[in-house]
């Protein structure tokens, strides 16, 4: 009998994405100075930390923190295609990848309405289609990021290839690093309240890790990722690695107090591992079974 792996890869399945709103030319915006009021506090609390000539690694004793290597989330609206290719423009700055989203209208962001007669009115009943960037920064991309938004928040023109940035700035909804409830979904909280409810003695989960092109980079996050599970009380079971595809994951169980904690979304170990993409059921794979004999 053939054996097949523990952790199998997900079947492919068709992206249900949501489509921007039609009927619009791009969605209302903020004005730069109300932009300033909103996105201030998250640059500031980074900006205090190197004005005070700090280690930046200390903003790791907050998982929601922006810090180094920590997966930071642009969630803007409308879409800002050059946003890959701006990235490249700051050093120690790793593009991660984009996902379209929704959300609702609110007084900053909202559909512009080109119905006939309500031209330049706003749409609160129409939900706002956006996109997430996500990418890893270092200490340096962190300070390049910075200045660029001191630039943007004084008014100045952005350097040459650096004006993405300041459409980025212009579009943006939230800053923030990738927490408990990105690595959490909402399924994944349902299978482990149902788990948890069986009784079992131990909770199979998988989680599947960010995809570094360097190897050394990606060693060392699996080693931070395995001391994670050892502290939370829990074992892997089984681990994939496909460096051509950036794709790591593993297969780990996990004791009934630590679940509770991931079902609460609590900012457990496991939760809050900077290393980890996803946290969810175990893949499954199904294959034919010939019964002709």
């Amino acid at each position: 009998m053939a054996e097949f792996p523990l952790l199998p890869l997900p079947a492919p399945q068709t992206d249900q994405r949501p489509a921007v709103p039609r009927g619009s030319s791009g969605p209302r915006l903020p004005s730069r100075q109300r932009q300033g009021e909103r996105l201030q506090p998250a640059f500031q609390r980074l900006q205090d930390v190197f004005d005070n000539r700090r280690d930046p690694a200390t903003l790791r004793d907050d998982p929601t923190g922006i810090a180094p290597e920590r997966a930071l989330v642009f969630e803007v609206a409308g879409s800002v295609d050059e946003v890959a290719h701006a990235v490249d423009r700051i050093q120690g700055l790793e593009f991660l990848g984009d996902e379209e989203i929704e959300f609702e209208a609110d007084d900053d962001f909202a559909v512009r309405d080109t119905r006939q007669g309500r031209q330049g009115e706003t749409r609160g009943d129409r939900p706002v289609g956006g996109r997430l960037y996500l990418t890893m920064p270092d200490t340096t991309a962190l300070r390049q990021l910075l200045r660029l938004w001191n630039q943007h928040q004084e008014g100045l023109a952005p350097a040459q290839g650096y004006a993405p940035w300041f459409k980025v700035f212009g579009q943006l909804r939230e800053l923030r690093a990738w927490g408990p409830r990105d690595r959490i979904s909402e399924d994944m909280v349902a299978y482990l309240n149902e788990r948890l409810e069986q009784r079992a003695d131990v909770i199979r989960v998988e989680a599947e890790l960010w995809g570094h092109p360097n190897q050394a980079r990606q060693q060392e996050a699996m080693s931070r990722f395995r001391e994670a599970v050892r502290e939370s009380g829990g074992e892997i079971v089984h681990s994939a690695s496909i460096p051509e595809i950036a794709y790591e994951a593993a297969l780990i169980d996990v004791p009934i107090s630590e679940a509770r904690r991931l079902a609460r979304r609590e900012e457990v170990r496991l939760a809050i591992c900077d290393d980890v993409m996803f946290i969810r059921p175990q893949s499954t794979v199904s294959f034919p079974i010939d019964d002709r004999e």
